[in-house]
């Protein structure tokens, strides 16, 4: 088996579902000698640090080994287990790193503390032989706080009432896909001196950030400006204060001070 393989793992997180026990199968789908319930899956999850958007094939690679994923076939576990792959946020620019030399972000722009498409949003792998048609490719809007309603769903157990969505039917390709109404994120940036806030909302985002100098307001239409280089907010002014009203109607103000906007 080949499979796509991120290059860094300066941050491993390996989960191993606790769940495992019996999801009921509906009986009148099930032949006479088949059992009527199949265990809930092994479910890997594993969190690659500062992944940019383009570092699926790094060095110009486009195919790597992969042994752990060999094995778990090899030991007859591949039709009960899920793995997914994913990073934390985009590249950064530290220690000497370079993500331009290798185009690590492909055509988005921004890395690792930004709220630009570079720094937010990263790929993700999902291999599930039993669960997760292979050769998919989708590009629906999904985020972190997403995984842990897609894989308690997966585990068979009741989805938490919490912000995400599972996106089980989006990985199986076998139903309806939930959207959110709106992705929210914000960041304040100590190293650089500067706060900002981000709302996405189909193709339209919305981006503000404060420095000590300036409050700066961009529009993007990501169908076709992915690249975030030509700020719409002046043709515009009605979108970008419905998106304004959103965040106020969306974002919970935090509790400790160190998360706070600084600058208003």
């Amino acid at each position: 088996m080949r499979f796509p393989l991120f290059p860094r793992w300066a941050a491993l997180l390996l989960a191993l579902a606790a769940a495992r026990a019996p999801v009921p199968v509906a009986q009148a789908q099930a032949p006479d000698d088949s059992p009527a319930v199949r265990r809930a899956p092994n479910i890997v999850f594993i969190l690659a640090d500062d992944l940019g958007y383009g570092d699926l094939s790094v060095y110009g690679q486009k195919r790597f080994a992969t042994p752990r994923l060999d094995r778990i076939d090899e030991l007859g576990l591949g039709e009960d287990t899920i793995v997914l792959f994913t990073s934390d946020n985009g590249p950064h620019g530290e220690g000497g790193a370079d993500p331009g030399y290798f185009e690590s972000n492909g055509p988005l722009r921004g890395m690792k503390r930004d709220l630009y498409e570079g720094g937010i949003r990263v790929p993700m792998i999902a291999w599930g032989p039993g669960y997760v048609p292979s050769g998919q490719v989708s590009d629906h809007a999904w985020a972190m706080w997403d995984v842990f309603p897609t894989l308690a769903a997966f585990a068979g157990a009741d989805v938490p009432d919490v912000d995400g969505l599972s996106m089980a039917a989006l990985l199986r390709n076998d139903g309806p896909v939930p959207m959110h109404r709106a992705l929210y994120w914000e960041h304040r940036n100590n190293m650089e001196a500067r706060y900002s806030q981000a709302v996405r909302q189909g193709d339209w985002k919305l981006l503000r950030v404060w420095t000590p100098d300036r409050q700066a307001t961009e529009l993007y239409d990501l169908r076709r400006d992915v690249g975030e280089y030509h700020d719409l907010s002046e043709r515009y002014p009605d979108v970008v204060q419905r998106l304004k009203a959103l965040i106020e109607e969306v974002r919970t103000e935090p509790e400790m001070d160190v998360f706070k906007n600084p600058y208003e």
